[in-house]
């Protein structure tokens, strides 16, 4: 069994129960590693949730801040790439907007770490932006938006900063 395999059963197994704030649903609480499968049991009970949270699998209630972090930029290419379902290619087109929106200062065309995702401009900034954030959240970013032939995902593999 493949990884797009594995992915296709996990979200066939959890179709239209999104209960998560991004409402994506939280997909590796319900892989079974022993069987490659995603797991029989649907944990959406309130005490599997709380302990789920207690093990840091959801962002935390009043987590404002972006680093320019790429790996849910890459969490949603690859899920997009692996299903071709719109929906991940339209959460990627969002979070390119909210960038857009909060990392961009008025005073200066660049971008910045934000400090509060809820404020226009992201509030406070900090003027540290990574180089991953080149590497990676342009490279995931643009590579959601073009033809898949552009890199052909059974042909490369990418690692750390993005490099194929």
């Amino acid at each position: 069994m493949g990884l797009t395999d594995i992915v296709n059963d996990m979200l066939d197994f959890i179709s239209g129960v999104d209960f998560t704030t991004t409402q994506f649903g939280c997909l590796w609480s319900r892989f079974d590693p022993q069987g490659n499968t995603a797991s029989k049991k649907l944990q959406n009970d309130a005490a599997a949730l709380r302990s789920a949270a207690a093990r840091g699998w959801f962002i935390p209630n009043g987590l404002k801040n972006w680093s320019s972090r790429p790996e849910s930029l890459e969490s949603v290419f690859y899920a997009y790439r692996i299903t071709g379902d719109q929906k991940w290619a339209d959460a990627n087109w969002q979070i390119l907007q909210a960038i857009n929106t909060t990392a961009r200062t008025r005073s200066k065309p660049s971008l910045h770490v934000v400090h509060n995702v809820d404020m226009p401009s992201g509030g406070s900034t900090s003027n540290n932006l990574g180089r991953f954030f080149f590497a990676e959240v342009l490279k995931y970013l643009y590579l959601t938006f073009v033809d898949a032939s552009v890199v052909d995902l059974s042909a490369w593999a990418f690692h750390t900063e993005a490099r194929p």
